[in-house]
């Protein structure tokens, strides 16, 4: 059985390994107060499965269970799904001896899931998506009976790139620092820039600026490196979404063609594929 490779953490994922940040964030994205003492403790998953670098920042703070995914496209829809993993793996540890802990309730921490979308593609402000979407009708008349009583998990869509959600960007110097970097990388790539480059001259201006200039500073190079990895691998999903786009107004097009008696050319013509 070949062993699977571990996932390096994202950007985003190093910089939350501060748990003074994680209280700042906390305090944006739940609209809470926790002071600067706040109980804070880190928690990695290891089951859960990445492809590429892990995205999840994951922690209990004043009995609250967070979790915050940095997110770089939109395949957003199976989300619920991989937090309900991740939260029964968590609730799963917190039962110290089971059966015999499963005979009452007790309490456990209260779940909020979030995602924070950094993306290209321009996307709605805030959104929840719930696990419920998913399900399939039960049969006659199961529409009607809604959704009480089932398995549901709810997360929240956070649009954290520049000129969204103000109000969270401004009670979080994480996410605002976070936000102007993948802004100014971007700026800097459509000014001609070659996208290392680009990148390395939003550290730089970041660290100017006094953003995130801390943490800038001592890791430069990797963020510079994992970056740009990120940004390629963004790019190339986009590719890949917008072939498989095309591929399939392609395949209409040849039906159409077919079933009218056309020229491909008509038809792509007809269905305004453009070469």
């Amino acid at each position: 059985m070949l062993e699977q490779k571990k996932s390096k953490d994202s950007v985003f994922v190093t910089l939350c390994q501060d748990k003074g940040r994680l209280i700042e964030i906390a305090n944006a994205v739940c609209d809470k107060n926790f002071p600067p003492d706040t109980d804070v403790e880190i928690v990695r998953s290891e089951k859960i499965p990445y492809l590429e670098r892990r995205k999840d920042v994951a922690y209990f703070i004043d009995h609250t269970f967070v979790v915050l995914m940095e997110h770089q496209n939109t395949a957003l829809a199976n989300m619920p799904l991989l937090f309900l993993f991740y939260m029964t793996e968590v609730y799963v540890k917190l039962l110290s001896s089971p059966p015999d802990s499963l005979k009452w309730l007790r309490g456990l921490p209260v779940p909020k899931f979030y995602i924070l979308y950094t993306g290209k593609e321009t996307l709605y402000e805030c959104k929840t998506i719930s696990l419920s979407e998913a399900y399939m009708e039960e049969g006659p008349g199961s529409a009607s009976m809604g959704l009480n009583g089932l398995l549901n998990v709810s997360v929240r869509v956070l649009n954290i790139n520049k000129g969204f959600n103000k109000a969270i960007l401004d009670r979080s110097k994480t996410l605002s620092g976070y936000s102007e970097l993948l802004y100014l990388s971007r700026q800097h790539e459509k000014a001609g820039y070659e996208l290392k480059k680009a990148v390395r001259l939003a550290v730089e201006d970041c660290i100017k600026q006094g953003i995130l200039a801390d943490f800038l500073q001592e890791r430069s190079e990797d963020v510079i490196d994992t970056l740009v990895s990120e940004m390629k691998l963004e790019e190339a999903k986009q590719a890949c979404r917008e072939d498989g786009i095309r591929e399939g107004m392609e395949q209409a097009a040849r039906r159409l063609a077919q079933k009218n008696n056309w020229s491909f050319e008509r038809a792509s013509d007809y269905l305004e594929i453009k070469e």
